[in-house]
């Protein structure tokens, strides 16, 4: 039976300025706009369930993003009977609900050019949109907060607000941008690492929305609900925040090692007395220490927290760091065969199959400083003169390594 390919895909109630998005992010491609299939890219224009069912979640996600919360697609009861149409004119009553389930009901028809099965070869999908109301937002203030971030910092503000959709590429705010629920935790969760990063652990961050009340004029800060708010312009997003004390670092408990010097320890370790508690570079200082492959296991834990009222400024934390040392020594030994081309003598040409071995012995904690020093041997020689560990086919090598 000939292949069906899509003539086309239709999507009905897409706002002029959205279809462009929409084309972006559906991959069922229609490939026989006239009738004729094009040999180029035909395969896109199979129809497959699982693709679909993508499609159709790329198009709520997408119109999300735009802030249109409340979107959704015209559905019908999962009734596979309904899914093709062999009438140009099918009947819609069955297609009598508006909703985003898309595992639960059929969002989408499929219309043929052909009553009779055997005699279709092109297909027509069709998705209706209910677009909904827009929510907009024109600035978004992370005022006075930004004001303590170091560059790194702020390039990633600027990042996120880009892949947002919030500002161009010249950093300047789009003017009545889409604005979601989604954005809006993203863009508080950002802020609340920032804070957290600075040592302000117990921080609570609240985004206020400001809507514009007058031709120069905004409606006093409230906190952003974004269903009271839907379908309306927000003129401003600022933040406040409850910081809380500041976590510092005033001592390191060091616990377990036996060999390793105390200072090799300690270099590794990001967070001094003195400054905020960080989680970043507790976890970053964690993996210093395991990376110098001396220590079994690591942990590095902060007591204190908590402890101070709410109201202090400063809460102290003493860092305890609990390891369990590898043993220095490490004896190292293998054996296996290999297949070499080079030629060994002059009677022996081609392919060899040799064996190979070699026993080292390290020590990878000289003195306590992580150094390591050891020593080897390896030998190799064909198989099949493996009796001859000193003739002329055999190899030797013996040194040490640091």
């Amino acid at each position: 039976r000939p292949q069906v390919y899509l003539r086309q895909v239709i999507t009905r109630g897409v706002s002029p300025p959205h279809l462009d998005d929409l084309s972006k992010v559906i991959k069922s491609r229609g490939v026989a706009a006239n009738g004729v299939i094009g040999t180029f890219g035909a395969s896109s224009g199979i129809l497959q369930e699982a693709t679909l069912r993508q499609d159709l979640r790329a198009i709520i996600q997408r119109y999300r993003s735009l802030g249109y919360s409340k979107v959704s697609l015209r559905c019908a009861s999962p009734d596979s009977s309904r899914l093709f149409r062999a009438e140009r004119s099918p009947n819609l009553s069955s297609f009598d609900l508006w909703s985003t389930d898309i595992n639960s009901h059929i969002c989408y028809r499929v219309i043929s050019d052909h009553k009779v099965r055997a005699q279709r070869r092109l297909l027509t999908l069709l998705i209706e949109v209910n677009e909904g109301q827009r929510t907009r937002l024109n600035f978004a203030d992370f005022y006075p907060f930004d004001q303590t971030m170091d560059q790194q910092r702020a390039d990633e503000r600027d990042n996120l607000l880009r892949g947002l959709e919030l500002i161009d590429d010249l950093g300047q705010p789009i003017t009545e941008a889409g604005f979601s629920q989604d954005k809006l935790n993203l863009l508080s969760n950002f802020l609340l690492l920032s804070l957290k990063e600075r040592g302000y652990l117990r921080a609570k961050v609240q985004p206020m929305c400001q809507l514009k009340v007058g031709r120069a004029e905004l409606s006093e800060p409230k906190l952003c609900n974004l269903e009271e708010l839907y379908g309306q312009v927000i003129e401003r997003l600022s933040f406040t925040a409850e910081l809380g004390p500041k976590a510092e670092v005033n001592g390191l408990l060091i616990h377990g090692q036996l060999l390793t010097k105390e200072e090799v320890i300690r270099r590794e370790i990001l967070l001094k007395s003195g400054q905020p508690l960080s989680a970043e570079a507790l976890l970053l200082s964690q993996s210093n220490l395991r990376g110098l492959g001396l220590f079994r296991s690591v942990t590095l834990k902060p007591i204190g927290l908590g402890a101070a009222p709410q109201t202090s400024i400063v809460e102290p934390v003493t860092l305890v760091l609990n390891v369990e040392e590898n043993l220095p020594w490490l004896l190292d030994g293998y054996f296996g065969l290999r297949l070499t081309d080079e030629a060994i003598t002059t009677d022996l040409q081609g392919l060899n199959l040799l064996y190979t071995s070699a026993l080292t012995i390290r020590h990878r904690n000289v003195t306590g400083r992580g150094w390591e020093l050891g020593g080897g041997v390896s030998h190799d020689n064909l198989l099949f003169n493996h009796t001859d560990i000193e003739g002329e086919n055999a190899s030797w090598a013996l040194g040490p390594f640091f």
